[in-house]
């Protein structure tokens, strides 16, 4: 729990590219035990990431976009009718080692 008393998950993402495919994979592990598998582009101009993942007649769309020391990111899944389902939004501090 975090000092507001919401939820805290730890997510770990494993990335690398597929030339053949000309995309990235990624495979998303989550510290409650759920894990997924997506498939992203990269726009170099906007600094940004875009993945998508479909399952089970719902699609989930992730945005990440890298900006001076931050990573600002949105998760908006849809069903079948293209209704938002699920929408989270946050934005990760780059630790310097």
């Amino acid at each position: 729990m975090s000092a507001d008393g919401n939820a805290v998950a730890k997510i770990t993402t494993l990335m690398t590219f597929d030339k053949k495919e000309g995309r990235y994979r990624m495979w998303s592990f989550i510290s409650d035990g759920a894990t997924f598998e997506s498939a992203g582009k990269w726009d170099e101009k906007k600094r940004t990431m875009t993945s998508t993942r479909r399952d089970g007649g719902m699609t989930t769309t992730t945005t990440a976009t890298f900006l001076d020391g931050r990573e600002e990111w949105t998760i908006v899944t849809t069903n079948q009718s293209n209704d938002v389902v699920g929408n989270l939004k946050g934005t990760n501090t780059i630790r310097k080692q």
